[in-house]
């Protein structure tokens, strides 16, 4: 992924994607690759479908190793050229901000043509992002999903972490401005500045769960969820909390998390903040330095007159005093 991380952050980040990971580890990825579903990419040019076919078959690989299941239905991405077009095939008018939509009941995923249209996230994570949306719910099935717990999930496998979200939410900390989890169901109806907030909240959210309560809780929560509907129900089976009590551990977490100590003791932040307050002290100097030279060129025709006349006269003096002897 191309974006700048910290060290630190990304460490913390990584700690849900390796237990998943290591879950998976066991089970290798060759059933994987015999198992693959089969992808149908329609109007891409062949060098466009040859580089979305391989990030699909990878991203699928490494789904089937956190969760065990592997999808048999043919899956089909949509390259959209016209974005009235992309409307239509998502069932109305969708966010200007957004790249691609997934549609898992019905097997297909559109995005914008990276040739048409301005990216802000590579292509690989916007394919990785929405097949991650398939095939989460081919493992819950009909019913339907926490939003965040939806977006956050995608948004791990998609590695869409950037420089600057974890300002965005200190900032919403400090203001109190961090959203409600089960606000965020709303997400399609957010202006874009909102929507991100939105979707690191999300991001941030599913790895605290997945931090805390592990793999197979999450997979025990989608297995109560597809069996019941419940979110209640589910989150108490999986954690010990109700929906509630969960959103209201998370709100705690971030505003103990998101505070000065944390975003000072972030190694790339402190030598950002240090380059900065050198670049102000050196700009300062330079402004004093400047000022003090403006004012030496006020007094020097002054200075030159006076001293002019000093010597001369001190020489008329010498010379009279001279003549008299």
């Amino acid at each position: 992924m191309v974006s700048l991380r910290s060290g630190r952050v990304l460490a913390w980040l990584a700690v849900p994607l390796v237990l998943a990971l290591c879950r998976g580890q066991a089970r290798g990825t060759e059933q994987a690759a015999l198992d693959r579903p089969h992808f149908v990419i329609r109007d891409a040019d062949p060098q466009l479908e040859h580089q979305i076919d391989s990030i699909l078959n990878a991203v699928y690989a490494q789904l089937v190793d956190y969760g065990s299941v592997t999808i048999t239905d043919t899956i089909t991405l949509l390259v959209v050229t016209r974005r009235e077009q992309f409307d239509s095939v998502v069932g109305g008018r969708f966010p200007d901000w957004g790249l691609g939509c997934a549609l898992p009941e019905q097997n297909t995923i559109a995005i914008l043509s990276p040739y048409l249209f301005e990216y802000h996230r590579t292509l690989p994570e916007v394919i990785r992002h929405e097949l991650a949306h398939v095939y989460l719910h081919k493992l819950v099935g009909w019913p339907r999903l926490p939003r965040w717990m939806d977006e956050g999930f995608a948004m791990l496998i998609g590695h869409q972490w950037y420089f600057g979200d974890d300002w965005l939410i200190a900032r919403a900390v400090f203001s109190k401005e961090t959203l409600p989890l089960l606000q965020i169901e709303g997400l399609n109806l957010f202006k874009e500045g909102k929507a991100r907030l939105a979707y690191t909240e999300s991001y941030i959210a599913m790895a605290y769960f997945l931090e805390k309560y592990g793999w197979e809780s999450f997979m025990l929560y989608l297995r109560e969820l597809r069996s019941d509907d419940d979110w209640d129900r589910a989150f108490m089976a999986a954690v010990g909390l109700d929906y509630a009590a969960f959103q209201a551990e998370f709100i705690k977490y971030l505003e103990a998390k998101y505070n000065w100590a944390m975003l000072l003791s972030d190694t790339m932040l402190l030598w950002i903040l240090l380059v900065l307050l050198v670049l102000v002290l050196y700009l300062f100097k330079r402004r004093m330095v400047k000022k003090k030279e403006a004012e030496w060129e006020r007094t020097a025709p002054v200075e030159d007159i006076f001293y002019s006349a000093s010597d001369g006269t001190s020489k008329g003096i010498s010379d009279s005093t001279g003549s008299d002897s």
